[in-house]
């Protein structure tokens, strides 16, 4: 059994003798869990009572300026798939109602296995990359790490752009490609290339959408280099 919890705290004038709370589960395509579809449905502020996951609301009185300490809990619906999901938090008490989102933030998120939660961590994600001035061509290879690790596979929409300390641009948003089955991207540019005779700093940016979300990394080089590699 998994449990959603969250906690806050309320001055005497908002609480006083009983409490009522609820969350909404969201998946990352903002879709919101409606438990009367059993389903994920397209968010609508006109049917925000419909979404709410009833929770048990418990009340401590800390006798903190008559404050009121409270938490509450409910079980996930089982019959949400496994995933990353936002849940955000709302609660109503005997003396007013609110439907901001309470207690540490607007929204906290889990990874839901199918039976359990668990604890998100976040993520590293970073970039090799290099350049080659070769005879005919700026060379460029970047390789995608996540968490120390070799992205493998799921590397799409790969993108190269250049700078220079001026903010000019030399290259934009130019597609990369595969190379192979090697898990690295390469871009071969003849015509905006980087001027080895004027010394200036450039600002390479490696961007690309890893695990549903668009990743960027950014290196600085100098020119006077006839290779870049590492």
């Amino acid at each position: 059994m998994a449990i959603i919890v969250n906690s806050g705290y309320y001055q005497y004038d908002t609480i006083t003798s009983s409490f009522f709370a609820w969350c909404y589960i969201f998946n990352q395509s903002g879709d919101v869990w409606s438990p009367g579809s059993v389903a994920f449905v397209t968010y609508s502020t006109a049917s925000l009572s419909t979404y709410k996951v009833s929770m048990t609301g418990v009340m401590a009185n800390l006798n903190i300026d008559a404050g009121q300490a409270i938490y509450a809990y409910a079980t996930f619906p089982t019959d949400i798939p496994a995933g990353l999901y936002d849940i955000a938090f709302g609660h109503q008490s005997d003396v007013s109602e609110t439907l901001t989102f309470w207690g540490g933030g607007p929204k906290k998120q889990i990874w839901w296995t199918g039976s359990d939660i668990e604890t998100v961590r976040n993520d590293v994600y970073h970039a090799d990359i290099h350049l080659m001035f070769h005879a005919s061509n700026d060379i460029y290879v970047v390789t995608w790490f996540k968490n120390g690790s070799i992205v493998a596979s799921t590397v799409t929409s790969p993108t190269i752009d250049v700078v220079d300390s001026s903010n000019s641009s030399i290259i934009s948003s130019a597609s990369m490609t595969a190379i192979g089955s090697t898990e690295n991207q390469k871009y071969s540019e003849p015509t905006n290339r980087i001027d080895q005779g004027a010394k200036d700093s450039y600002i390479i940016t490696a961007s690309a959408t890893i695990d549903g979300a668009t990743r960027s990394y950014s290196r600085v080089i100098t020119n006077n280099l006839t290779s870049l590699i590492g």
